[in-house]
């Protein structure tokens, strides 16, 4: 299998945490689950063969996705397929970063997976787009192409944005939470305002959000210790209590913290199902 992160150049780094690769992908499963991390993604399907999506309480209730498409904010986790000998590119937003390319309040497409020509010009550039990543061999140059076409779509973004992306940093250095008014008095803001503004910047209230970010530092805290005491983990990732870590911890990822320690895989965010 051949996967390869590449990290866009300024101005677009600011926005986009980084793009990636990956063909000849093999898996003894068939479908995984995907888990909430609060970022938005772009995938471009570079086979002919539809990618499926399951509803999570109800394999047999599938969408297909055929050329690209686009994976909101997820409150929950989803469920995708594992096909054997994919190729995908994926463009990987930062929490906020997506706005400026998609210029629609991006709540509207919060736990929704679209195909991407319905967003975009009904599909023309978006088609062109893809016909021109497949007819680049080479990665580095599929890259390129991929950053041009997004440095074509990018509107630029108001002044209240700034405002939201300090918000989200002081959320990332408070593992403990804020009250929403403290957030909104330390960029200048009220707390409707600031609400309203995550509606449209983030695509998830700010509570829901920082939740969601709490739940990923469990992940990457799991990642990093060879031991894990439950009670002393919930306490360092800003739960309540154990209890309350793992109510919250099943909400996002639909099993309990000990079976995702069983069923995770090497990829982070994915764990798989059969």
């Amino acid at each position: 299998m051949i996967y390869v992160l590449h990290h866009p150049a300024p101005p677009l780094d600011h926005f986009i945490n980084h793009m990636w690769f990956y063909e000849g992908f093999d898996a003894e499963h068939t479908m995984e689950r995907l888990l909430p991390d609060a970022t938005m993604e772009i995938v471009i399907n570079l086979r002919p063969q539809p990618k499926r999506l399951f509803h999570r309480d109800n394999f047999d209730d599938v969408q297909t996705f055929s050329k690209s498409w686009l994976s909101g904010k997820q409150t929950q986790y989803i469920v995708i397929e594992a096909a054997c000998e994919s190729s995908m590119m994926g463009v990987h937003f930062k929490p906020c970063g997506a706005f400026p390319f998609l210029g629609v309040d991006l709540c509207e497409l919060t736990d929704k997976v679209v195909e991407l020509d319905l967003l975009w010009d009904r599909g023309g550039g978006v088609n062109s787009l893809r016909e021109q990543l497949l007819d680049t061999p080479d990665v580095a140059a599929k890259f390129g192409v991929l950053e041009r076409f997004l440095a074509s779509r990018f509107r630029g973004h108001p002044r209240t944005f700034r405002s939201v992306e300090r918000a989200l940093q002081l959320m990332m250095k408070s593992p403990h939470g804020m009250a929403i008014r403290d957030f909104a008095s330390a960029i200048g803001i009220t707390p409707k305002h600031l609400i309203t503004q995550f509606d449209k910047f983030v695509g998830l209230k700010p509570k829901l959000c920082e939740r969601i970010g709490k739940f990923q530092g469990v992940l990457k805290s799991i990642e990093e210790r060879e031991h894990i005491d439950w009670a002393s983990l919930a306490v360092s990732c800003g739960y309540y209590d154990q209890s309350h870590f793992i109510k919250e911890f099943k909400a996002f990822s639909g099993m309990n913290p000990s079976r995702y320690i069983v069923d995770r895989s090497e990829f982070a965010n994915y764990v798989p199902i059969r």
